[in-house]
């Protein structure tokens, strides 16, 4: 039975999925015997199916269980489902530079209200299908929790430095049930698709800009400043006024020799 809608569990083609065990009581008449149920994962995944048994003798139904709310008769599939945005200003992409904060928002169906739940994540490389590693170290984070609803959402916060970046990266997710006496844990659920554009956040690299200057000079081989145009002027106009001097004192000279 799918315990969400309290009717039989059935396939697209509408096919239900039973099983049948004919055994031979005990002396006593009480005992136990086990019934096998074969149920393709993909029907299943995200929900909590219920068995309801009908026990027979001689064509005639003696004993019936049939309780949708029964936890004993009960078993979960939990499925997970994520989405990873950018902490600082909730889009999906990042700038690899510094210290950032992804948030992983995982989605959870069919948990069992009151038990206790972890969620681990790693960051993976979207091109390389390998882990992100940052100073030899996989970035990785997870979110302990109890569970009071059966479906529900939790958050996983990845605090890194991404300098060191140059591919998108994915978030992977794992959910565990957690024995809080004990501490074990055990795998309960997982979503893990390299492709998954909801799991990917995409990695901006800064450009870098260099800037040079250059000096040029007018230089003079004798250490000398560059002239400007008016300085060369006034030389020549010097030069010009010299000459002209000593052209009418030469002049002036011949004329008294003549007399």
């Amino acid at each position: 039975m799918d315990k969400s809608t309290g009717e039989e569990l059935t396939d697209s083609e509408g096919n239900t999925y039973t099983a049948t065990t004919t055994f031979t009581s005990s002396e006593t008449g009480s005992g136990t015997v086990e019934v096998t149920f074969t149920v393709p994962g993909s029907l299943v995944s995200g929900k909590t199916v219920v068995v309801f048994e009908s026990v027979s003798f001689d064509g005639r139904e003696i004993a019936v269980h049939a309780d949708i709310n029964d936890e004993d008769q009960s078993v979960s599939y939990p499925e997970v489902g994520t989405s990873a945005r950018d902490k600082a200003d909730g889009d999906s992409q990042i700038t690899a530079d510094g210290t950032v904060t992804i948030i992983d928002t995982v989605t959870y169906t069919a948990l069992t209200p009151g038990n206790t739940y972890c969620v681990s994540g790693v960051l993976m490389d979207a091109e390389t299908e390998k882990s992100v590693k940052v100073d030899g170290e996989e970035v990785t984070a997870e979110t302990t929790f109890t569970a009071e609803e059966a479906d529900g959402t939790v958050e996983v916060e990845f605090t890194f430095d991404a300098s060191g970046l140059t591919h998108d990266v994915v978030v992977f997710e794992k959910l565990y049930t957690v024995d809080t006496e004990t501490g074990d844990e055990a795998l309960v659920a997982s979503y893990e698709d390299i492709e998954d554009e909801a799991q990917t956040i995409s990695v901006k690299v800064p450009t870098t800009t260099m800037t040079t200057t250059t000096t040029s000079t007018a230089a003079t081989k004798k250490g000398s400043s560059p002239k400007t145009g008016v300085e060369d002027r006034r030389w020549l106009l010097l030069c010009l006024m010299a000459a002209s001097g000593a052209f009418l004192l030469c002049s002036r000279k011949r004329k008294k020799e003549r007399e």
